[in-house]
């Protein structure tokens, strides 16, 4: 059996491209002065959490995790200075909003590479917006699924820089 070492190794392992090209957003269809929060989840531990989404103006998103409701300001100053995630590839990925659409492409984790996958959505109204379906992307195999994941907008003007080692 390989391991994940072995795997890229033998050059078994390739990631996906990423599946949106980056570009500048100018819109006002989503407000960019702040980050947007998934519904809330809870963890192995019981803890109520939400998923974080930073849109930057350049087109770039920023994938930094998951807090609780009560610190999500405080986790994103932590990462204020950016460096901790610049180098993480399943962190970032790219936005397009064209009318009332939204499509996010990102790369995902996965033991041996970093497939992509492709959100495709609604924007409600410029604090909120609603992906509905996902494209994974990996080894060539595309699987699609429906999901309804809701974001809402929180306003805070800390947000990290979207500087990164991928999105050029």
């Amino acid at each position: 059996m390989l391991g994940t070492g072995g795997c890229r190794r033998w050059g078994l392992c390739k990631d996906e491209q990423q599946p949106l090209p980056k570009q500048a957003y100018r819109g006002n269809k989503l407000r960019l002065d702040g980050f947007y929060y998934g519904a809330p989840t809870t963890d192995y531990k019981g803890i109520v959490r939400y998923n974080i989404l930073i849109p930057y103006a350049d087109g770039v998103v920023l994938f930094p995790g998951n807090t609780e409701r009560n610190e999500m300001q405080a986790y994103i100053a932590a990462l204020a200075d950016g460096k901790a995630l610049r180098s993480v590839k399943s962190s970032w990925g790219t936005f397009k909003i064209q009318d009332t659409s939204i499509t996010v492409g990102r790369w995902n984790v996965n033991t041996c590479s970093y497939p992509s996958s492709l959100s495709t959505g609604r924007v409600v109204n410029d604090t909120t917006f609603v992906l509905t379906s996902t494209e994974i992307r990996s080894g060539g195999m595309n699987t699609t699924k429906v999901i309804s994941d809701s974001y809402s907008f929180m306003h805070y003007t800390a947000k990290p820089d979207s500087t990164n080692s991928y999105l050029q």
